[in-house]
């Protein structure tokens, strides 16, 4: 295993604990490894390259670290025995499909953190970062977003969905970001929304209660919303 700055390549294990001192893990570092279950990432750790865990079918833990600031495309991709993302506050980016297809994943917490000078981390999650992850249940977004991408959570399992507030001065919800969310009943949408795009919410057949959080609380009439 090599024990630079950027981790290129290491032999496959059940358990894989990255040394100290990394601070990027290289693209496709151990896709599609079967041996792999257990994954711990060091305090030095800033990114983890595109596809570098993907398809590691067996991967059930993945210990996180606060230092981490992206996670790059497909980097967690189809891997179906992850159960729970815990994310610390400095994370910064989270790439296309970095966790789409991890079917068990049933909760996703991303804390909230400040920098050094006090000013609170934002975040961009990108296209279909969460897609057809089915058994997604719980998800607690604790950081104000700057940028959403399409059919970030669609397919997903979960019931009820707070938006995070978002940074930029005018607030949307991304094209398919909920598209065929069919167990989804309750949404609350973040404040100044000005646009809901095209079929965000197209299959969502529970969905009974919708409201935006302002000044005040606002339902919001579902005649507005596209949802078959």
């Amino acid at each position: 295993m090599k024990t630079g700055k950027i981790l290129m390549e290491c032999e496959p294990a059940r358990i894989l604990r990255i040394p100290d001192g990394i601070t990027h893990i290289d693209e496709g570092l151990m896709t599609d490894c079967e041996i792999l279950e257990e994954l711990h990432l060091p305090y030095s750790l800033v990114k983890i390259g595109p596809e570098a865990f993907s398809g590691c079918e067996n991967l059930k833990y993945v210990y996180f670290n606060s230092s981490l600031e992206e996670i790059g495309d497909y980097a967690f991709q189809g891997c179906t025995s992850l159960e729970d993302v815990d994310l610390e506050g400095s994370l910064n980016w989270i790439g296309e499909s970095a966790f789409s297809e991890c079917s068990k994943l049933e909760r996703l917490h991303i804390w909230k953190g400040a920098d050094s000078k006090g000013c609170p981390y934002i975040m961009n999650i990108c296209d279909s970062a969460f897609a057809r992850c089915s058994n997604l249940k719980y998800i607690d977004i604790g950081k104000r977003v700057e940028d959403w991408g399409d059919a970030v959570f669609l397919g997903c399992g979960m019931e009820s969905f707070v938006c995070p507030d978002m940074v930029r001065p005018f607030v949307y919800i991304p094209d398919h970001m909920f598209l065929n969310c069919i167990e989804l009943k309750n949404v609350v949408l973040p404040r100044n929304l000005t646009e809901i795009g095209e079929d965000a919410f197209r299959g969502c057949i529970s969905l009974d209660h919708v409201i935006k959080k302002d000044e005040e609380w606002e339902e919001i009439d579902l005649d507005k919303f596209r949802i078959t």
